[in-house]
Formats: structure tokens, sequence, C-alpha cells
């Protein structure tokens, strides 16, 4: 009797949930589709004015970033709905180190309007790849939360997920504090693509936590395309501030 009381209750919770939190701050919110409060729906910043192609956020006039515009990009476009700071940066920390699987729903739901805005660029997609981890990282983290994104995504737009097209086979020194030219350095050789075949001529979206200088995604679009993809596409929850971000070839790290 006991055991099917629980599963009721479970299932009153999954139908009308209560105690909805805020994915940025944890405060409780009435009823929100995307579990945000009032008070992060007007601090949070969000990716408004971006950069045509890479979707970092522009202080100018201009339709592309100064990267953009200097360099070819082998992804076709990349879209993210937050800047990388403050309350946003906490809530990723959250989600990747401390076990809060459960902030992947609201994250993919706060990530579909800028799907939709690539799908309309890109004519449509066909399946969905996040990006991988490493076989010794995901088994001390003990899950991807980019394959965590990407499967609420698939759920939202009924693409499917292929979690083992592109599999990670170095092991790769973190990122955070490489400049630009030394994280594209760091990815060099970093992917294979298990099935070749499932590649040529396809539209692929590949999901990301987070957009810093591209060089991760740069490194999985190049593969791509090198085995004949048609268009590459890139979602992430945020985008790091263009200003923090080491666009030149001197070594500036990103703060």
């Amino acid at each position: 009797m006991g055991e099917i009381k629980h599963i009721f209750e479970k299932i009153l919770d999954v139908l009308f949930p209560q105690n909805i939190k805020c994915m940025f701050c944890g405060e409780e919110v009435n009823e929100s589709e995307f579990c945000l409060c009032d008070k992060c729906a007007h601090t949070v910043e969000r990716c408004e004015k971006v950069c045509d192609c890479c979707g970092s956020v522009l202080k100018s006039e201009s339709k592309y970033c100064l990267i953009c515009l200097n360099n070819k990009r082998e992804f076709d476009f990349a879209r993210a709905p937050y800047v990388y700071k403050g309350k946003v940066i906490a809530a990723v920390h959250n989600f990747k180190y401390n076990g809060a699987k459960y902030l992947a729903k609201p994250f993919a739901k706060s990530m579909l309007s800028s799907f939709n805005e690539l799908n309309s660029l890109i004519g449509g997609f066909d399946f969905i790849i996040p990006v991988p981890m490493h076989k010794s990282k995901l088994k001390k983290r003990k899950y991807n939360q980019s394959k965590l994104l990407a499967d609420e995504i698939s759920k939202l737009t009924n693409l499917p997920v292929y979690d083992d097209l592109v599999v990670k086979v170095k092991n790769t020194e973190s990122q955070t504090k490489l400049s630009r030219q030394d994280r594209f350095k760091n990815m060099k050789d970093v992917f294979v693509i298990t099935d070749k075949g499932k590649v040529k001529g396809k539209n692929i979206l590949i999901v990301d936590d987070i957009l810093t200088t591209g060089a991760t995604t740069e490194s999985m679009a190049k593969l791509l395309k090198t085995n004949h993809a048609n268009k590459i596409a890139v979602l992430s929850l945020a985008r790091t501030d263009a200003d923090k971000v080491s666009w030149c070839h001197s070594g500036i790290k990103i703060k």
C-alpha cells in the first residue's frame, strides 16, 4: 500500500509540480515555463544583438564580430540565449559539477528560442550531436552535461541524438585558462567519427553548454565538414562576453 501511495505522489508531482525553483537563483516561483523568477528575468543578460555568424553579443552596429570578420569559422552559425556572466556562471557550474542534472530541462527550454532561429537559418536539422567528453572525464563526472541538454532538446524538437557518432579520443587539458590560439592547438586531432556514412549531406546541430572561443565546436565542425556534412550549427546555453575573449593571437587569457 505504501509503495502505491509513493507512486501516486510521484505522478502528482509530475502533473502538479510544487516548489518550482528559479534555475539561476534557486528562489521558488509560482508558475514559470522556464523556471525563471521575475528578478532573474530582468537581471540575467540575454544574447540579443549578436553576430550573425557566431552569436557573440555585439557592442557596435556591425553585423559580425571582429573574430568572424577576420577568421573563417568552421561552423555555419552559433547561438545561445544567455551571456556567460553572473548568475549564469553559478548555475552552469552547479549543473556541471554539483550534480544538478534537473537543470537540463529548463535550460533546454531557454535554448529553444535560439534553436528556432538556427533551424530557420539552416533550413532544418537532421540530428543532434552533443559535444562528447573523454571517457576518463566521463567516468569521473558520471554524466555529460551536453548530452543531458541534447536529450531535452530532442524531446522538444523530435530530432534524434547521436551521442556516439563523434568520440573524443584525446583527453585534453582544461581550456579555462588558455588563450584563443592555445585553445585551438589544444583541440587538434581530438575527435573521430565512428560512422562517416551518417554524416554525408546532413545538417547537424552541435549542442554544448558554453561557447567561448568556439575551439571545441569548430574542431568538431571541421571534422564533420571534412566528411561531407552539409551545414553545421552550434547551440549552447551561454555565450562568453566578447570583451572577455582573446580574439587576437596575443595570448590574452579569459578574464
